[in-house]
């Protein structure tokens, strides 16, 4: 009824992945951010839900890309940050993945997400 409407292709987006369908997935998040939500938030969702289905599918690179617009949209986010260091680590950059985990380990201790915080800390353990 409303094609033009990003946070459906988003949420849409969703369930594909839920359906373990990731490719169409894909394509309902490239539609939201092709739509260019006014609303940050938004745009940042539809471009994290679409990094993480890329790296699921092994695409860091550009999952990397994905997560370098989430962070610009929303520099604290240490789960961006966490993500797109695992995603410069599946492509070699060791150093750039190990910084992206040291600002993910900052920023979620201001969080206090003890999950996320145990998670970036075995990632830098085993980069090390």
């Amino acid at each position: 009824m409303e094609p033009d409407y990003a946070a459906a292709y988003v949420h849409r987006g969703t369930a594909k992945d839920e359906l373990d369908d990731l490719k169409g997935a894909i394509e309902d998040y490239d539609e939201a951010v092709r739509l260019k939500p006014i609303d940050d938030a938004l745009a940042a969702l539809a471009y994290l839900k679409r990094a993480e289905a890329k790296l699921a599918l092994g695409e860091n690179r550009a999952a990397v890309e994905d997560y370098d617009e989430v962070i610009h949209l929303k520099p604290s986010d240490a789960k961006a940050y966490y993500k797109r260091g695992r995603a410069k680590a599946g492509i070699g950059n060791i150093s750039e993945a190990k910084a992206d985990l040291q600002t993910a380990l900052k920023l979620v201790a201001q969080e206090k997400n003890k999950m996320l915080k145990t998670n970036i800390e075995e990632t830098l353990r085993h980069l090390d």
